[in-house]
């Protein structure tokens, strides 16, 4: 079951109903809760407790829906309470366990691979993935690099070109001489 057939199956349903539900042991209700919540959460539920049950449908049902997918989807899971801050004190590397994407958590573990301590779930390959991702950025800043050279070069092309055309015979205009007879005598104003 999907989360959206989840929310639609259990849209309206009481608070009455809904521990009515958790208390039937032999339902879809608690195995869909269950696989959902863990699925989005990344956590065990505690099947003893009814208001696990209770607090874990109401996730499901109110939670945001894009975030429990991009949740979902990562690799990287941080543990409750860990903080990454990058070195260098910028604001947008700033990440917790609700906040952290895969990206952000290969960013943390490339300018310090120590910090593979404060997760709960990471890819065995986890090395690899960081390598990687430090190649691709330097590969990424080297071709903006390079796209600033070639932009340089041709904003500067059109000079270049118009000082060899000089050069190769192509004269620049240059005013006419005044004639003979316009150079004799200059003109002369009546006196009073």
């Amino acid at each position: 079951m999907t989360i959206e057939e989840y929310r639609s199956q259990y849209a309206g349903v009481s608070s009455a109903q809904v521990r009515g539900l958790i208390a039937d042991t032999a339902n879809a209700f608690r195995a869909d809760t269950e696989a959902l919540y863990e699925k989005y959460f990344k956590a065990k539920l505690n099947k003893n407790c009814p208001d696990c049950w209770y607090d874990a449908f109401l996730a499901l049902m109110r939670g945001d829906l894009a975030q429990m997918k991009k949740r979902a989807e990562r690799s990287f899971e941080l543990r409750a309470g860990a903080l990454l801050v990058a070195p260098n004190g910028d604001a947008t590397k700033l990440c917790n366990m609700n906040t952290l994407t895969d990206e952000l958590a290969l960013y943390h573990l490339s300018t310090h691979p120590a910090c593979i301590e404060l997760f709960d779930r990471y890819p065995r390959n986890w090395e690899t993935l960081v390598a990687e991702y430090v190649n691709e950025k330097a590969m990424a800043q080297l071709a903006i690099e390079n796209a600033k050279r070639e932009k340089k070069a041709q904003e500067s092309a059109p000079q270049a070109a118009g000082a060899q055309n000089v050069g190769e015979g192509n004269k620049v205009p240059t005013p006419k001489k005044k004639s003979a007879q316009s150079a004799k005598k200059p003109r002369q104003t009546k006196k009073k």
